[in-house]
């Protein structure tokens, strides 16, 4: 892997917000210019061009919301990028799969003593 990858993978955050944050205003748009739109719909002949513009308005706003959202559901985390990476290299890795008996058991006793310590500390 190299530090371009690292790189983006740690930028998957602010990407992952940026997207809600574009989406969210979008959104904000479409429900502007719908009402705007809707509301010069009863005005007669006179605001015709403007409503078509803003109903227009409304319906790209509604269009790029979808596309912006859908990129920010799609686009994983870091955390979530770093689990798809890392998970199946531990998983089919073949020395993990054969760790002894007693090493989990270890394992297993000192996370049970560390959550104890952290739930006596939390009360």
């Amino acid at each position: 892997m190299s530090s371009f990858d690292i790189y983006w993978i740690l930028k998957l955050d602010e990407i992952h917000n940026l997207l809600g944050f574009i989406s969210f205003f979008l959104f904000m748009g479409a429900i502007l210019l719908g009402c705007s739109a809707f509301s010069m719909w009863f005005d007669g002949d006179a605001r015709k061009n403007v409503y078509r513009q803003c109903r227009k308005g409304s319906y790209i706003s509604c269009i790029l919301f979808i596309v912006f959202l859908s990129l920010c559901i799609l686009i994983p985390t870091t955390k979530q990028a770093c689990a798809i990476y890392v998970l199946p290299k531990i998983i089919n890795n073949e020395k993990v799969q054969k760790i002894p008996e007693k090493i989990l058991d270890l394992s297993n006793q000192w996370l049970d003593n560390h959550i104890d310590k952290e739930t006596e500390g939390a009360e």
